[in-house]
């Protein structure tokens, strides 16, 4: 099948309209139009952005036609991307480390002055284990995340088998235990995953997460893909993995406002309450900020406990719905 016959397919599939699917891309109608006429081609990012909204991947979108060059240099482009985000991570804990050692340097020469030295060894002790738990806890997320963007969507049946494996090396360690659910199976044990992936015999499969309240992946969900042959009667199924991808957008775009994790400064503290308060304003789903025993919910309930706040820097963690929004800031002195 050619590529502009491919876009027409894809498109019906997903029952958009021309004019929708070119309000998802950015671009005009007539833009949709040429591509589906095969008069022009999307460029790399718009492919890219085509890929997502279809939910399949690029080589399946391009036909054997299209110049092997131009797919060795979208997937270079996402490799630069994941590369992108590892080393920002890799920066933010240099950062962190820095000012946790600049930390214990300059209290620990002030309290020696004092005669207050095994004190200070004390709560230097414990900042220190905090923020590596911390930023275990960071790389233990961080680890889930590329587990759920290689095995999230449309796969193949060998790339399912090969997530559930990973699902039993997860649970081997004994934390952060993931279920697998195949339609009537439910499995978390090594035992009952290796029999579960006895019964992935299909060549394809759709595969989304549900998140627990800490924020870690809890479930993964796997169903049968939708066939042309059964299409008419599976509309719920695809609905319920439309509802799912969106909700999983929904909770990226939330929870992306509250990242100040962690040793923070009074003003970065400040900063981040207030943007509980612009975004209890601005959405059905609230925030509460705990400090001590005040739980804030309110604009008013959130300014004074800003006016509360009179150390130098404060540690703040999150804690998260059934769904994986954030619903609770924790903050803590340091």
């Amino acid at each position: 099948m050619k590529f502009n016959d491919k876009i027409v397919k894809l498109r019906k599939e997903k029952m958009l309209t021309q004019e929708e699917l070119a309000e998802k891309l950015d671009v005009t109608r007539q833009t949709i139009s040429k591509w589906e006429l095969g008069q022009t081609v999307p460029d790399k990012d718009e492919l890219i952005k085509l890929s997502q909204i279809f939910n399949v991947s690029i080589d399946e979108m391009l036909d054997e036609s299209e110049k092997v060059q131009e797919k060795e240099v979208i997937n270079e482009q996402l490799d630069d991307s994941n590369k992108t985000k590892k080393r920002i991570f890799i920066a933010v804990g240099i950062v962190i480390l820095f000012f946790v050692i600049a930390y214990v340097i300059f209290f620990g020469i002030f309290n020696a002055i004092k005669g207050k030295i095994d004190d200070t060894t004390r709560q230097s002790g414990g900042i220190i284990s905090s923020i590596i738990n911390k930023g275990k806890e960071m790389e233990s997320k961080l680890d889930q995340e590329v587990f759920f963007d290689n095995y999230s969507g449309e796969k193949s049946g060998s790339m399912v088998k090969d997530a559930i494996s990973k699902v039993i090396n997860n649970n081997a360690k004994g934390e952060h235990l993931i279920t697998v659910k195949y339609n009537e199976i439910t499995a978390t044990s090594s035992d009952e995953l290796v029999r579960l992936m006895q019964n992935i015999n299909k060549s394809k499969y759709i595969v989304t997460y549900d998140y627990g309240t800490d924020g870690y992946i809890s479930t993964m969900k796997i169903v049968d893909a939708i066939t042309d042959e059964d299409t008419d009667n599976d509309i719920d199924a695809i609905n319920d993995i439309i509802d799912a991808k969106k909700l999983e957008m929904e909770i990226s775009s939330f929870n992306f406002t509250f990242s100040n994790t962690g040793l923070n400064s009074k003003f970065m503290t400040e900063q981040a309450i207030k943007k509980v308060i612009t975004s209890n304003m601005q959405n059905e789903r609230k925030v509460t900020v705990k400090y001590g025993k005040t739980n804030a919910v309110e604009s008013t309930e959130l300014t004074s406990l800003i006016s509360k706040l009179n150390k130098s820097e404060y540690l703040i963690s999150y804690e998260y719905d059934e769904y994986g929004f954030v619903n609770l800031m924790n903050i803590a002195n340091v």
